[in-house]
């Protein structure tokens, strides 16, 4: 656990409990603090109450002695619950940091002797694949690297580490928001779309939350900016026309030949940072990089793991060796000639679009909540769904909006569709011995319930491919 021994005796409020707002509460105990702690869901206080936890309305607060507010939340819906809460802390003057920020100010009080090298990465989109995978390639190569934030572990949970260590920060540009201290060795800038604008309001806004990843950072740190959607390129751009020196922001590509920076196309990666481009590696048999959308992440992985020392043959052995990230195009295996694929996190359409141009012969099982209105882009992957399985309110509407390029099978419920779509691919495989159908389950739609759907499709395939090996 990260010591926050400024906070000793010090009165605190904590908002949420989300993964973030827990692991604060116990640092703060931990460092002799007195935390005050609240969440609006009556069903989450009681739960907090049972650990230990008190629970205490903010109007209760002793607003004229906090010295911070900390947002419990680790996603985009917790932020927008806590505006009630940032409107009080701005009426009283207190300060609101994020849990980030107070494990910055942590590592801020070590001397340059003891400081452990930090690895910080946001975006809208591929931040967990990205940030699992550089933790895995420093692990592989003999680093003591631990991921944390948005994805692993809460950053105030993670071990207390000294320069030895790597820290490899998963962080959404709402908790960044609130962070003024983090200092990167590599700070890491994915894309910044639609879904970060529409809660920043403004692009402009959401840009300045975003780009404080390269706050606090100093000559020798490396800014890495993905140029593969265009408000990230003006960024890219922005940014390299601001500094006198360019050697330390590298862009990064999975979509296009660079000119200037390191991108990734057709299994191989390249690095153009000088005046000739040059192979870095050949990553075709990675199981954990399928499909093309995972391209942005093995560039900016290299582009890290260079920038900290790792040779590019280190590199590429311990890409191809890692499985790749449970929910995120993560392939479980096989049964009886049928693969399965669980991309359970994939809650957007663009998201279970890549999944579905990744592969052919697909049997797909998706649905959700309607709340989008774009289905008809599904038909970009059209081509390799043999049949769909859908569920939930979004079933119908997915179903006629691509009535014209695959069949659907409307299901009564997640359990329904995932069996029904097993019993297709065993159908297919059964029929023609040369078709490995692959099953994906991939929802393209929210819900409060895709994390039992997923478990559920993860317990059922996994029971299936452990009975070929009873």
């Amino acid at each position: 656990m990260i010591s926050l021994r400024a906070y000793t005796d010090k009165a605190v409020g904590i908002y949420g409990a989300g993964s973030a707002g827990l692991s604060a509460h116990a640092a703060f105990a931990a460092a002799g603090a007195h935390p005050f702690f609240w969440d609006e869901n009556e069903q989450v206080r009681q739960r907090v109450s049972a650990t230990g936890i008190k629970c205490i309305p903010p109007k209760d607060w002793p607003w004229d002695e906090l010295a911070v507010i900390v947002p419990g939340f680790s996603t985009r819906p917790g932020f927008v619950r806590a505006t009630r809460i940032l409107g009080l802390a701005a009426e009283h003057s207190v300060p609101v940091r994020s849990d980030v920020d107070l494990f910055a100010e942590a590592m801020a009080a070590k001397t340059a002797a003891e400081r452990p090298r930090i690895v910080g990465i946001t975006g809208t989109h591929g931040k967990s694949v990205t940030a699992a995978l550089i933790t895995h390639v420093l692990n592989a190569s003999g680093h003591d690297a631990w991921l944390g934030g948005t994805a692993g572990d809460s950053v105030l949970n993670l071990p207390e580490g000294g320069a030895g260590t790597t820290y490899v920060l998963e962080i959404l540009p709402q908790t960044l928001a609130f962070t003024r201290q983090l200092r990167c060795d590599a700070g890491v800038l994915l894309n910044l779309t639609a879904l970060d604008v529409r809660y920043f309001k403004t692009a402009d806004k959401a840009v300045r939350a975003a780009t404080r990843i390269f706050r606090n950072q100093r000559d020798d740190d490396a800014m890495i900016i993905g140029v593969d959607d265009i408000l990230s390129q003006k960024i890219c751009t922005a940014i390299t026309a601001s500094f006198n020196t360019g050697d330390n922001i590298i862009a990064v590509s999975g979509e296009a030949t660079l000119g200037l920076g390191v991108f990734s196309l057709d299994g191989r990666v390249f690095d153009a940072r000088s005046d000739k481009t040059a192979s870095l590696g050949t990553i075709t048999r990675a199981p954990g990089i399928f499909g093309a959308h995972f391209n942005q992440a093995a560039a900016a992985t290299y582009a890290v793991c260079l920038h900290l020392g790792l040779t590019a043959p280190l590199i590429t052995r311990a890409v191809t060796a890692w499985p790749g990230l449970p929910g995120r195009l993560f392939c479980m295996g096989d049964h009886q000639e049928t693969v399965f694929f669980d991309d359970g996190a994939a809650s957007w359409l663009p998201s279970t679009i890549a999944a579905l141009n990744a592969g052919e012969d697909i049997i797909w099982i998706g649905g959700g909540e309607h709340r989008q209105r774009d289905y008809a882009r599904l038909r970009e992957a059209g081509d390799g769904v043999l049949k769909a399985f859908l569920y939930g309110e979004a079933a119908e509407p997915i179903a006629r909006a691509t009535a014209r390029t695959f069949d659907s099978v409307l299901c009564a419920s997640p359990e329904d569709a995932i069996r029904a779509a097993l019993k297709e691919a065993r159908r297919l495989a059964e029929e023609d011995d040369i078709a490995m159908p692959m099953v994906l389950f991939s929802p393209g739609c929210p819900g409060a319930g895709q994390g039992a759907n997923q478990a559920l499709f993860t317990r059922i395939v996994q029971s299936l491919i452990e009975s070929d090996a009873a």
